[in-house]
């Protein structure tokens, strides 16, 4: 079907917004490929925002390796290869960070290694009882007066609880920093729970409301039969009151920031302003941030509010604090900053169930960062 093009014209057509139906599928659908091959897992947001960066590299490629390329008139297998084996290094790179390419600075690492969170919570009842739960488990079920594990094992609780009191009384279930859990509440909700978080919910949800409580983070996937039965799902926060049907969605809200973050991912949600009458809706792909009496939404990629569920960091040009966050709560370590380095932003998506040092080599191949890792502590400052 594609006899040949002149490949670095192509190139600067897409960049242009000329090319045909034929044309751009060419150009699309090779560079997806690749992209695909190099990276861990990137939503379709983040590739359309990649492109044109990874393209001018290519065209550049192509400028610095005339004599290698005469004519550079190729059928796209031979320039697909010939290409791509040239620059891989610099698509990788700019695809996963920004700031700057090929530099890859010396960084002292003090021979130690810090390990990835793992499922680890507790559950405190209302008589007060505290039951650590178990890691090899990966969450639990709330089912009226008992608990199980998601795999049918019953939770010995010991306490006594009528039925006719099971709507009054509350279980808490706590992740510590470098933890994570799931719960499946009575009404077939499922929540994520992620690191340093807690949720605060009724054995079982009355026929009139069914409100939880969040402080940290949590991905919800709110029941279908709320949906049928037209009943409301309530999440309180610091920051916020999430009014919820027949929704998935993300929510972050630690007590110790400043702004609570609301993701929606589909159906709809009303989010309110604590104490107060300011509300808005969203629509899937919107965020609400609400910071004081304030309150604002913008269209986002919810891929990267909630990769955290699927076992990946992700981040789209997020300044290093930000992203050092979400690392000192999962991998439970502290981290210092010399030179304004927290202040640069980054994006990228890796796995977090790596060893600590698998992310600080990744974010210092980019030339930005030196880092070393002593007695729990990370110390990032900026590459040379």
């Amino acid at each position: 079907m594609y006899e040949g093009f002149n490949i670095e014209d192509l190139l600067e057509k897409y960049l242009e917004n000329r090319c045909n139906p034929e044309e751009q599928e060419l150009v699309e659908r090779h560079l997806v490929r690749f992209m695909d091959r190099n990276t861990l897992k990137l939503s379709p947001q983040f590739i359309r925002d990649s492109k044109d960066e990874t393209i001018r590299l290519l065209l550049g490629e192509i400028h610095r390796k005339d004599t290698a390329l005469p004519g550079r008139i190729f059928h796209v297998k031979q320039w697909y290869y010939s290409v791509a084996a040239g620059i891989l290094l610099a698509i990788v790179v700019s695809l996963y960070w920004y700031p700057s390419f090929f530099v890859h600075p010396k960084s002292k690492q003090v021979n130690q290694e810090i390990s990835p969170g793992y499922n680890q919570a507790t559950l405190t009842l209302s008589n007060g009882t505290k039951i650590i739960l178990d890691s090899a488990k990966s969450g639990i079920q709330v089912g009226g007066k008992d608990f199980h594990y998601n795999d049918g094992t019953k939770i010995e609780t010991k306490d006594v609880v009528s039925s006719a009191a099971l709507n009054e009384q509350y279980a808490i279930l706590a992740t510590p920093r470098g933890g994570q859990y799931q719960v499946i509440l009575n009404d077939g909700t499922k929540v994520w729970l992620n690191a340093a978080s807690t949720l605060r919910y009724p054995r079982e949800f009355g026929n009139d409301k069914r409100t939880v409580e969040l402080d940290g983070e949590a991905y919800f996937i709110i029941s279908d039969e709320l949906k049928k039965a037209n009943r409301s799902f309530t999440v309180k926060t610091k920051g916020q009151e999430i009014q919820v049907l027949g929704t998935t969605f993300n929510i972050s809200c630690f007590s110790d920031e400043k702004q609570a973050v609301t993701t929606l991912v589909s159906g709809n949600v009303q989010v309110t302003v604590a104490g107060s009458q300011k509300s808005l809706i969203l629509l899937p792909g919107e965020q609400a941030i609400t910071h004081g009496n304030d309150i604002s939404k913008h269209q986002v990629d919810p891929f990267y509010a909630t990769a955290w569920k699927d076992g990946l960091i992700a981040f789209r040009k997020e300044p290093l604090e930000n992203i050092m966050d979400k690392v000192m709560r999962w991998y439970n370590v502290t981290v210092r900053y010399e030179g304004g380095i927290e202040k640069h932003s980054f994006s990228g998506v890796v796995s977090r169930y790596e060893n600590i040092s698998k992310l600080l080599a990744t974010l210092s191949k980019t030339g930005e960062i030196n880092y070393q890792i002593e007695e729990g502590v990370i110390k990032l400052s900026p590459g040379k």
